[in-house]
């Protein structure tokens, strides 16, 4: 049994154990083009405020990037001094998320803070969004 086949069984197993999963449908292509995905329960206001973009998302020819941070950092501290002046000296557009609480938060509002970011670039560039993600934000965005 190969590494993958015992990890996918293992974690089959655990959900078995817990009782099974209960998650929302992903969002089709057409409800995240159009705007009509899954209703998020976090107040627009916060997750506003946690969306910081740079670059002109817009009129660029590239995707915009949304780098994620991982648990128990912020977009300063996993971010400023990596793909931050990256993709600035690029010239590409590019937002932080930041994660509730260094990322302590419910997980689900984290997840709502990045579902609303990649539908705010998309609705602005038109263009596919790009995730990077490190940790914890690598599980977000996936």
């Amino acid at each position: 049994m190969g590494f993958r086949t015992r990890v996918t069984a293992l974690l089959a197993s655990l959900l078995v154990s817990a009782g099974g999963a209960v998650s929302a449908p992903a969002a089709t292509a057409q409800e995240v083009a159009s705007g009509t995905g899954p209703a998020l329960t976090v107040a627009e206001a916060s997750l506003d405020r946690s969306l910081n973009c740079h670059g002109d998302l817009a009129g660029s020819d590239r995707n915009t990037v949304i780098p994620l941070h991982g648990t128990t950092a912020n977009v300063e501290a996993n971010w400023s001094w990596t793909w931050e002046p990256a993709l600035a000296e690029e010239g590409r557009p590019y937002c932080t998320v930041e994660l509730p609480d260094n990322g302590m938060q419910d997980v689900q509002v984290s997840a709502e803070n990045v579902t609303h970011a990649i539908r705010t670039v998309y609705a602005e560039s038109g263009r596919k969004v790009d995730l990077v993600g490190h940790s914890q934000g690598g599980m977000i965005g996936r």
